[in-house]
């Protein structure tokens, strides 16, 4: 793919981890290429700072020991804590009922691998030395593949058997690992779509590694939607499959009637479109509950106390999803979020606020925009077709394996 057939707009983070990315072509270590095992640490050196990940990967004390497993077993790791992900795993993989192993090895202790530390510095070093890259991207490679090197040399000593690895999502840190240690093996590998996958027309956020840089064979996607948005961002070395959504696509909503407006807010980088958002619905007479992304629960606490308005209930529970089947509300409105598609299911009524920062094409909803009334939106109460979003589940992991997936009937 060119360079500039990656954007339609310009994005100085996405081009630049791009062109890192690039650098490292044709390099690997031990049979794990480079570019790819090492994709989400660039994105991390590209979209959150340079000194915090070069540290954490110069002194990163890898002590992964996944004990040997019976042939027949799935292995699937995760690295999230957050509970709505287990979930989704567990449902992914149904009967197949998999090994499940939490993946967290960035600990750091100073003291105690300064040795090893050194050792694997001096090693990159010389890898460096050898290779084609330029002297001027040493100083983010040089933490880089000493991490890489750390890691790998780890995992060539242990003997880890299964039949499948599932990766929550093998895009990201030591999971990417992991699929080319079985890859390697000619273990089948999987990756799982975890939230709505489309190509970004805004500012690219740091979620672009979930497709852009899918280190399993097969990333398992929820519809024809998310194929048709991302399929030639995948990897050459990767396939994209409309696996179907997980979930029992019949676990409709109660129909517990609430006046409420629900309103879902998107991420730190849109603050100032969303405080827009709020301050329209603050003209009107509804009622609303405010779920905010984690990055601006603080800011939207501000907000609400400043502005000492009872209209607004900020949503505290874990999981969108026991919300949106515990309740019929009177319209839920959202921009720059799955959760906007995730409403869908629920036969709630969607309307999707166009801020002028929008990262998706209007996918098909009614829209309005800060110009229009509230009365206005209120009357865009239609009814969507979810399947283009979220197809049936096609397929199931199942016993035995003769092929990676039996057909569900």
């Amino acid at each position: 793919m060119k360079e500039n057939d990656i954007l339609k707009l310009d994005d100085d983070r996405f081009r630049r981890y791009k062109i890192l990315k690039s650098k490292l072509n044709g390099l690997s270590y031990k049979g794990y290429p480079l570019d790819m095992v090492l994709g989400s640490y660039i994105a991390e050196f590209v979209w959150r700072g340079f000194w915090r990940p070069a540290l954490k990967a110069l002194f990163l004390k890898f002590n992964l020991n996944l004990k040997n497993r019976a042939c027949s077993d799935v292995l699937s790791t995760y690295t999230s804590e957050r509970e709505g992900y287990l979930k989704l795993i567990s449902s992914y993989l149904g009967e197949a009922n998999p090994v499940q192993v939490q993946v967290k090895i960035l600990k750091k202790e100073i003291i105690k691998n300064l040795g090893q530390s050194f050792f694997y510095f001096f090693k990159a070093l010389f890898f460096l030395l050898k290779s084609k890259v330029h002297f001027r991207n040493w100083p983010i490679f040089l933490p880089l593949f000493s991490m890489a090197f750390k890691i790998i040399d780890h995992l060539e000593k242990q003997d880890i058997k299964c039949d499948r690895y599932v990766a929550f999502n093998s895009s990201y840190l030591v999971e990417s690992f992991l699929s080319y240690y079985f890859r390697k093996r000619s273990i089948p590998t999987f990756s799982l779509q975890h939230g709505m996958y489309f190509e970004y027309l805004c500012e690219v956020p740091l979620d672009v590694i979930n497709y852009e840089n899918v280190c399993a064979n097969k990333i398992l996607l929820w519809g024809q939607y998310s194929f048709d948005q991302i399929n030639k961002y995948i990897p050459s070395s990767s396939e994209a499959l409309v696996y179907g959504y997980p979930y029992n696509a019949g676990n409709k909503r109660k129909n517990d009637f609430v006046e409420y407006v629900y309103v879902l807010l998107p991420r730190q980088i849109y603050w100032e479109q969303s405080v827009e958002l709020l301050n329209k619905l603050k003209m009107s007479n509804g009622c609303f509950i405010v779920r905010p992304h984690p990055s601006i629960k603080g800011d939207l606490s501000l907000w609400v106390e400043s502005n000492k308005s009872s209209q607004f209930i900020i949503d505290e529970s874990l999981l969108l999803e026991s919300n949106l089947v515990n309740n019929c509300y009177r319209l839920v409105i959202g921009f720059n979020t799955t959760a906007v598609f995730q409403s869908l299911l629920y036969d709630q009524k969607v309307v999707i606020y166009t801020s002028g920062k929008d990262e998706f094409l209007n996918p098909g909803f009614e829209t309005f925009n800060k110009e229009d009334s509230f009365d206005f939106v209120l009357k865009k109460l239609e009814d969507y077709d979810s399947s283009k979003y979220f197809e049936l589940k096609k397929y199931c992991f199942k016993f035995p394996f003769e092929n990676e997936f039996k057909v569900v009937s």
